[in-house]
């Protein structure tokens, strides 16, 4: 099972020409849960060293809620305040590979792994500056990868 909480906070500031103070705020959450399945593939070399690559693949169903508020004259003119809340299923998938070394209970691991998460965010764009009130829904992706450490005992 995994379980979500992941929050977006987008903020931006305008002061000059027709902007006097003026804000644009755009926040996103999407909390759920969900099944993930996967699996691991590991090549033992010598001496308790050894290469592996693991990748899972999983369902997380949950509520994604947004906003995007616009305002003007700090906050006194208010543009747009479009909240939008979606129960959805996210599919998410991560990959993984990298080396280690094992020597009975102690275990150390390195490698780089990369998680990316379809469709998590959606958020409300005005399509038209002509046509006010015309909106669009977009969705976005969320990816994230980097390096890992890994330590192990076992008992």
């Amino acid at each position: 099972m995994r379980f979500a909480d992941i929050r977006q906070n987008f903020d931006l500031g305008y002061d000059g020409l027709d902007a006097r103070t003026a804000e644009v705020m755009i926040r996103s959450r999407f909390q759920g849960a969900g099944p993930v399945a996967g699996g691991e593939a590991v090549y033992r070399w010598k001496r308790g060293f050894h290469l592996y690559a693991r990748g899972s693949g999983g369902l997380i169903s949950g509520l994604d809620e947004g906003s995007r508020i616009e305002t003007n004259d700090a906050a006194r003119t208010l543009y747009a305040d479009t909240p939008l809340s979606v129960r959805k299923v996210v599919p998410t998938v991560s990959l993984g590979v990298g080396g280690g070394f094992q020597y009975r209970s102690f275990s150390f691991r390195a490698g780089y792994e990369v998680t990316h998460w379809f469709g998590i965010a959606d958020h409300v764009r005005f399509s038209s500056d002509v046509a006010p009130g015309a909106l669009a829904p977009h969705s976005g992706n969320l990816s994230l990868d980097g390096l890992f450490l890994q330590f192990g005992l076992t008992f």
